[in-house]
């Protein structure tokens, strides 16, 4: 599972299921792509100082590589490539992100 599908999975459980082809690659900086896609599915951004459990984190790990996790008490839930599972992790300085969306 790749972060999108992790947020697609979190939003059907949460009775919101989103439909996605996966037009997308996996490795890609389309963050206005991203963004306005989010805004087709009902998101609407708000601030890094506003953000809520449930919120939808856009980050770029890396130059050209977007990224999308889910904040939770505890900091972020994401699906991470390297541990090939998806993990619950705090906050990181180096996190880089670009926007944070919710669900209306």
């Amino acid at each position: 599972m790749d972060c999108v599908g992790l947020v697609l999975l979190a939003m059907a459980q949460a009775g919101r299921e989103l439909r996605l082809e996966q037009t997308y690659r996996l490795r890609f900086n389309a963050r206005a792509d991203a963004e306005a896609r989010l805004r087709e599915f009902g998101f609407v951004p708000v601030r890094p100082a506003d953000r809520q459990i449930g919120d939808i984190v856009l980050a770029e790990q890396a130059p050209g590589q977007l990224h999308f996790g889910i904040v939770t008490r505890a900091g972020l839930v994401e699906a991470h490539a390297a541990l090939r599972r998806v993990v619950e992790r705090p906050w990181r300085a180096d996190d880089n992100i670009v926007s944070i969306w919710r669900a209306e």
